[in-house]
């Protein structure tokens, strides 16, 4: 009652297939002491899950991909580009890819600022035109958004920290949309946050794989992985050891490879 539908379809049924083109391609990346080795290609359309137990490397895999961290070695290309590493998160961004942290108040969020300036962090440098103009474009694409999420709040001026943490998290969603990026890595993004928002989460994740955008899905509950994912990559200590389909994935046989059994 409280969410206001029937809590039988805790996932949105995918309404799309991903494509054979691939719009990530990940190959040999390490970072020692965190993962070593990992490959793996991202298709136009995927949401692509990575399921792994506490200290498997996931969360440090997505950061090095998006720059946050610096890898070592391997190489990176994005929507056929030249291979690459990025070396700051300003490089990804620019190269058509986002990333929306694990911990949204440490690193996500600037708790004392307002929704509309957390909101267009990432595109200061799109938004600066004249200073009247600039701050009226600002205003009506926040608003936007706002009403496109869903976010509850009083107003795109009120100080984020006072938001539940659907709504935090909404917010950093509609960042890394405004980026209009190709592929977005989204680290735990329903962790802390009530079933009605969940929903409203994998809602928008279903509608950019509408678009043609490409998805890494990271979380830690595997009915989630599961519910969401075209394929699921399985990391254990550091090393991505197995990729499963959708036909072939199930609880039992992914808790297998990740406990240490035969992948």
């Amino acid at each position: 009652m409280m969410v206001g539908r029937t809590l039988k379809m805790l996932f949105p049924p995918r309404s799309v297939k991903p494509s054979d083109e691939v719009l990530l391609s990940v190959r040999e990346i390490s970072r020692a002491g965190e993962f070593e080795k990992v490959s793996f290609d991202l298709k136009k359309g995927e949401i692509l899950g990575f399921a792994g137990l506490i200290g498997a490397g996931r969360s440090e895999l997505a950061k090095a991909i998006f720059g946050a961290t610096r890898l070592e070695e391997g190489e990176i290309a994005i929507n056929g580009q030249e291979t690459k590493i990025f070396t700051h998160p300003r490089e990804a961004f620019q190269n058509g890819l986002s990333y929306l942290p694990e911990d949204r108040k440490g690193e996500g969020l600037l708790l004392e600022a307002s929704i509309k300036e957390n909101m267009t962090l990432a595109i200061l440098k799109k938004l600066k035109l004249a200073k009247r103009r600039s701050e009226r474009r600002e205003r009506r694409l926040v608003k936007k958004y706002a009403e496109d999420l869903q976010v509850r709040m009083v107003g795109i001026d009120q100080i984020v920290e006072m938001l539940s943490g659907g709504n935090q998290q909404k917010v950093i969603v509609a960042r890394l949309l405004m980026t209009e990026s190709s592929v977005y890595i989204f680290d735990e993004p329903t962790r802390g946050i009530d079933v009605g928002a969940k929903f409203e989460i994998y809602k928008i994740m279903n509608e950019l794989t509408e678009q043609g955008k490409s998805i890494i899905f990271i979380s830690s509950e595997l009915p989630e992985v599961l519910g969401i994912s075209d394929r699921i990559a399985c990391m254990r200590e550091g090393q991505l050891v197995r990729i499963f389909s959708q036909t072939e994935a199930n609880p039992e046989a992914i808790m297998r490879v990740l406990a240490g059994g035969d992948a």
